[in-house]
C-alpha cells in the first residue's frame, strides 16, 4: 500500500509478551476525563488511554505535536522499555523517533475513528511506526480515490495492498454503508509493526474498529519523529527541520 508495509513478527513472541509486561508497571496514562474532544460540534471522550512520551532533554524541552483544540497532553521522558523499542525499531528500519503515543484498548468498545494523521508537526517525509501489543485488532485503511501531492501537485492513485483483507464482506451491517472495495484491513498482532509512510496517510485514513467480541486487552505503541520543539511552558521554541 504505497509506502507502507505490515511486519508480523517483528517482537518474538517471548520479547512481545516482555515489552507489554514492563509497560503495564512503567507507563502512566492521563485520566480519560481529560481526554476529551469536539466532534461535529459535540464533546466526547476519548475511548482509549492515552500517554505521551519522548526526548525530554535536561531544559524541559520536548517534542510537541499538537492535536489540536485547547489541550496539549503532557509528554514524558522517555520509559526505560519505551527507548528500548524505539532504539530497535531504528536500528531495524532506519526510522529514529523523537515522540510515542502509547495508546490502550480495554475492551472491544475502545477504538479510534477514521481519521488522517496530523502532519504539521512531522519532520519532513517521515513514516509513522506502530507497534501493536497484546489482543488482535483490526485496522482498516479507507482511500481516497484521488488525493493530491501538497508538493506536487498531482494525483496519487492509491494501491492494492498485497496482504491485506479485502472490505467486500467484512464493511456491511445493518447500520452502515456498503464498505468501498478499496478498503483494506489488517488484522494487527502481538508484537508486529505496521510502518505507515507518508503518501498513505495522504491517501487512506485509518482506524482501529469495535467488536462485540471478547478480546483481550491491546496496547499500541505509534512513534513519529516530530520536527516542533516546545519549551517547559508549552512554547514552540525551534522547527528542526
Amino acid at each position: 500500500m504505497h509506502d507502507s508495509r505490515y511486519i508480523t513478527s517483528f517482537l518474538a513472541q517471548e520479547e512481545a509478551d516482555r515489552v507489554l509486561a514492563n509497560l503495564n508497571n512503567e507507563v502512566v496514562f492521563l485520566d480519560r476525563d481529560s481526554l476529551k474532544f469536539r466532534i461535529y460540534g459535540k464533546t466526547t471522550q476519548l475511548p482509549r488511554d492515552k500517554a505521551f512520551y519522548g526526548d525530554v532533554d535536561g531544559d524541559g524541552k520536548y517534542p510537541l505535536y499538537r492535536y489540536g483544540g485547547d489541550y496539549e497532553p503532557p509528554v514524558h521522558p522517555w520509559t526505560r522499555t519505551l527507548r528500548e523499542v524505539r532504539d530497535l525499531i531504528a536500528d531495524k528500519t532506519g526510522y529514529l523517533c523523537n515522540h510515542v503515543v502509547v495508546n490502550r484498548y480495554i475492551d472491544g468498545a475502545d477504538h479510534i475513528g477514521f481519521h488522517h494523521d496530523k502532519t504539521r508537526d512531522f519532520a519532513p517525509d517521515s513514516p509513522v511506526c506502530t507497534i501493536s501489543l497484546g489482543g488482535t485488532r483490526k485496522l482498516v485503511f479507507q482511500s481516497k480515490k484521488k488525493a493530491k501531492s501538497k508538493k506536487s501537485g498531482k494525483s496519487v492513485e492509491p494501491e492494492k495492498a498485497e496482504n491485506c483483507v479485502k472490505s467486500k464482506n467484512w464493511g456491511k451491517s445493518k447500520k452502515s454503508k456498503k464498505a468501498k472495495e478499496e478498503d483494506c484491513l489488517y488484522e494487527v498482532q502481538h508484537g508486529s509493526l505496521f510502518v505507515m509512510g507518508p503518501r498513505t496517510n495522504m491517501a487512506y485514513k485509518h482506524k482501529i474498529m469495535k467488536t462485540s467480541r471478547p478480546c483481550e486487552m491491546r496496547v499500541s505503541l505509534t512513534f513519529r519523529n516530530i520536527k516542533t520543539i516546545a519549551d517547559g511552558s508549552g512554547n514552540i521554541v525551534e522547527t528542526v527541520n
